[in-house]
Formats: structure tokens, C-alpha cells, sequence
């Protein structure tokens, strides 16, 4: 009796073991993943911190932040990484890759509220990209795609800072395409009123 006692309580010392090893090892894990994040975080604020400078060298750091938010899987680091690309790229008239990396970030958007923000920032530099090559109609599409994600933005700044520029992509898209100047007037006023 005795030792079958003993047994028990041993059995039960080990079993507790392993819990307290796998909690240790969970919370381990937890504090190493914060630790990558604010890394990767440090990262892009300094891609995007020299990019004035050295563009070039910013949009490789980028790139190595996009693969390690991948290897973590952190997505939001992934987007906000990819967002950055496309507008890089975009300041240094490279639009084949804006486009790439603006349509790779609006896959990863999730379509809550939450997100309405980046919904419309990658839908907007997707437009302004395919404008830019060429592709008006669709370009136009996806700016007034970008619009209905822009209007549901949370903050009023945002919102109307967002709203102003995609509706001055619009009207510039409208005049690159040549059509009729009251409809990029309209634009263009629309975009100055967000602004105002």
C-alpha cells in the first residue's frame, strides 16, 4: 500500500514536471516571437527612415524584412513591409514592382474595419501602379474600390488625408487618359476638399 502510494505521488511529480517544462518552454517562445517582432519592426522604420538617402539600400532592407516577418509568421509586419515596397518603388517609377508588392499586401488584408486603412492604402497604390502602366479603366476601378475602404476609416485624419489623395489619383488618372477636363476638375476639387 505504501508504495503503491509512493508511485502515485512519483507518477504525479513527473506528470507536474513536464507541465511546468512545457509552460517554460511556451513562454520562452512567446518572449523570443515579441523579441523578433520589435527587431523586424526596428527594421522598417529604418528602411523607411533612409530611404531619402539611399533608396536602393531601403527597399533591400525591406525585402530581408519581409522574409523574416515570414519566417514568424507576423503578418502585419509582412503587410506594412509590403506597403512600403510599393511606395518605394512607385517614387522611383518602377510600377511593374509596385504593382506586385501593393497587390501581395492586399491579398494579406484581412476586409474588417479594423483594417480599412490598409485595404485602402494597397488598393490605392495598386491603382496608381496599373494607371501608371497603362491600364486606366482598371486603375479607375480600383481607386473607387479604394474609396469605399478609405470612407470607413476610423480616424478623421486618416480618413480624409487617405480620401484626398485617392481622389487626386483619380483625377490624374482621368487626365493622363485624356478624358474630359470637367471630370478631372470634379476630382480635383473632391481631393482638395478632403485636404481643406
Amino acid at each position: 500500500m505504501f508504495l503503491s502510494y509512493y508511485k502515485l505521488i512519483l507518477i504525479k511529480y513527473k506528470f507536474m514536471r513536464r507541465v511546468l517544462l512545457f509552460i517554460l518552454l511556451c513562454s520562452y517562445n512567446i518572449c523570443i516571437s515579441q523579441n523578433n517582432i520589435k527587431i523586424i519592426d526596428s527594421l522598417l522604420n529604418s528602411a523607411m527612415g533612409i530611404e531619402n538617402e539611399s533608396p536602393l539600400k531601403s527597399q533591400l532592407e525591406a525585402i530581408k524584412v519581409i522574409s523574416l516577418a515570414k519566417e514568424i509568421d507576423y503578418k502585419n509586419g509582412v503587410i506594412q513591409a509590403e506597403l512600403f515596397l510599393s511606395e518605394s518603388y512607385i517614387r522611383s517609377k518602377d510600377n511593374k514592382l509596385a504593382l506586385y508588392y501593393a497587390t501581395e499586401a492586399d491579398k494579406l488584408i484581412a476586409t474588417n474595419i479594423e483594417s480599412s486603412f490598409l485595404k485602402s492604402k494597397a488598393l490605392r497604390l495598386r491603382g496608381i501602379s496599373l494607371a501608371r502602366l497603362g491600364f486606366y479603366d482598371p486603375a479607375t476601378k480600383i481607386l473607387k474600390q479604394s474609396i469605399i475602404y478609405g470612407e470607413k476609416i476610423k480616424d478623421a485624419n486618416d480618413r480624409n488625408r487617405n480620401l484626398g489623395f485617392i481622389y487626386a489619383n483619380i483625377a490624374m488618372n482621368k487626365e493622363d487618359n485624356e478624358i474630359n477636363k470637367d471630370s478631372v476638375g470634379y476630382y480635383y476639387r473632391k481631393s482638395f476638399f478632403f485636404f481643406d
